[in-house]
């Protein structure tokens, strides 16, 4: 299956340059304010929300991803341990290679805002109980 450093990038790299232009309009709308904005995804969507939130300068409020990982790259910042962060994936994933959830596991899971949510016999889609975990994720970090 690979390892994430065979994943191609080229269209992470370019979706995540048109999300840091998007970021850049609402943060100049929020008075400059990185930490009001969240940002999140599924499958690929995840990715370029997980790479994005760990390749800029600036802190965001936070990032969920949902069968996403954390590509890794000389890019990735290492200032980014209070980052908040719900990584959420199901054991029976079948489309993104488990290697590359355990991977992404072994990189950020001693971040003081990382929070990890396995969900047993699920696959690649998002279910209820996700919904209910980043909910009550994303009202954590928005008080």
């Amino acid at each position: 299956m690979g390892s994430r450093n065979d994943y191609n990038f080229t269209e992470i790299k370019a979706a995540s340059k048109i999300l840091s232009q998007v970021i850049q309009e609402e943060v100049a709308l929020l008075d400059g304010k990185y930490d009001k904005i969240i940002l999140g995804g599924h499958s690929q969507g995840a990715i370029v929300s997980m790479y994005t939130s760990y390749t800029k300068e600036y802190m965001l409020g936070g990032v969920f991803s949902f069968s996403g990982f954390l590509p890794p790259h000389e890019e990735i910042l290492q200032n980014k341990e209070k980052l908040n962060v719900y990584f959420g994936f199901g054991d029976a994933d079948y489309i993104i290679n488990p290697e590359f959830f355990s991977e992404t596991i072994k990189d950020i899971k001693d971040n003081e805002g990382f929070k990890l949510y396995i969900y047993p016999n699920h696959t690649h889609y998002v279910c209820r109980k996700e919904i209910t975990d980043v909910s009550i994720f994303l009202d954590k970090i928005m008080e």
